[in-house]
C-alpha cells in the first residue's frame, strides 16, 4: 500500500510489516502469524490482515490488535475513509469497520474470498474462489457473472473498468 502524499511505501510479508522509506525496506511490526494484507486511509491509519482472524491497527503512534470476531484467515483490506474499511478471508468471510467495530456481512457465500477493493464512490468489489465476483452498490450485495470458475486471486479499478487475474495467465476485465 502507499499513501497518496509521503514517499513511503508499506507492505506485509511472512509475519512482519515493512515501510520502505525511499531507501530501504524496514520491518516495523512483528507478530506470531502470517500476514496477508495491509490498506491504510492515511499514513497515521493503517490497518493490517492476516492468518487467525488477525486485524492490526497503527494509529501514527503505536500498533493494537483489534477483534475481528473470527478465526479464519483474513486475506484482503481495502477501504474508503477512515470509518469505512472492508476485510475479507476464508469461508465467504466479509467484515466492515464503521469507525468503532468490526461488523461481518453476509453476501451468501462460503468460499475463499482473495481481493476487496472499496472505491470513493462507495462501491465495494470483492473476487475469490471460483470465479465468484461481488459488488456493493446502495448498501446491496450483487454476484456478477465471470464465466470462469477458475479462482480470482487480485483486483485493480481505474475508472469504471475492473481487472480481476486468476490462475491459467487469465485476466478478466469488467464490469
Amino acid at each position: 500500500w502507499k499513501p497518496s502524499a509521503p514517499a513511503r511505501l508499506w507492505a506485509v510479508g511472512t509475519q512482519q510489516v515493512f515501510v520502505w522509506d525511499g531507501a530501504a525496506w524496514t520491518s516495523v511490526h512483528q507478530v506470531g502469524v502470517q500476514l496477508l494484507g495491509i490498506w491504510g486511509a492515511t499514513e497515521s491509519d493503517v490497518w493490517v490482515v492476516g492468518q487467525g482472524g488477525t486485524l492490526i491497527h497503527w494509529d501514527g503512534a503505536g500498533w493494537s490488535t483489534r477483534t475481528s470476531g473470527v478465526s479464519v484467515i483474513l486475506r484482503s483490506v481495502s477501504g474508503r475513509a477512515s470509518d469505512d474499511v472492508w476485510a475479507v478471508g476464508d469461508v465467504g468471510t466479509v467484515l466492515h469497520w464503521n469507525g468503532t467495530d468490526w461488523k461481518p456481512e453476509s453476501i451468501g457465500f462460503d468460499g475463499t474470498l482473495y481481493a476487496v477493493r472499496a472505491l470513493t464512490t462507495g462501491e465495494v468489489w470483492i473476487a475469490g474462489e471460483s470465479g465468484a465476483v461481488f459488488r456493493r452498490t446502495a448498501g446491496a450485495w450483487t454476484r456478477l457473472n465471470t464465466g470462469t470458475a477458475l479462482s480470482l486471486y487480485g483486483l485493480w479499478i481505474a475508472g469504471s473498468d475492473v481487472w480481476a487475474v486468476a490462475d491459467n495467465q487469465l485476466i478478466l476485465r469488467g464490469p
